[in-house]
């Protein structure tokens, strides 16, 4: 999708630098044209920009929040298993001293 982007707004640029130098205009309003073009060009370059930055925290925080989550519930299967394997071990405890 960025490849896809960014020839997007390359393109927007060449077809406006395009059209403009095929237009007949003065220079001072080619060099206006050409500028406002560049412009345009970089503002949706930095709304690109802007967008992929919030979608990547976004995904960073999902992330995290994922992977906390795994911990938590690792923690606590762990902290079950080590439950059971002590209850059984009392209970072979209270077994072996009843069978002395």
């Amino acid at each position: 999708m960025k490849g896809f982007i960014s020839g997007a707004l390359i393109g927007a640029v060449v077809a406006g630098v395009a059209v403009a130098l095929t237009t007949p205009k003065t220079g001072e309003e080619l060099r206006g044209d050409i500028k406002e073009n560049s412009l345009d060009a970089y503002h949706k370059g930095m709304e690109y920009s802007d967008d992929i930055k919030n979608k990547t925290k976004e995904a960073y925080n999902k992330g995290i929040d994922h992977a906390e989550g795994m911990k938590d519930k690792s923690t606590e299967l762990y902290h079950n298993q080590i439950d059971a394997m002590n209850e059984k071990l009392d209970s072979l405890k209270k077994k072996t001293l009843h069978n002395d």
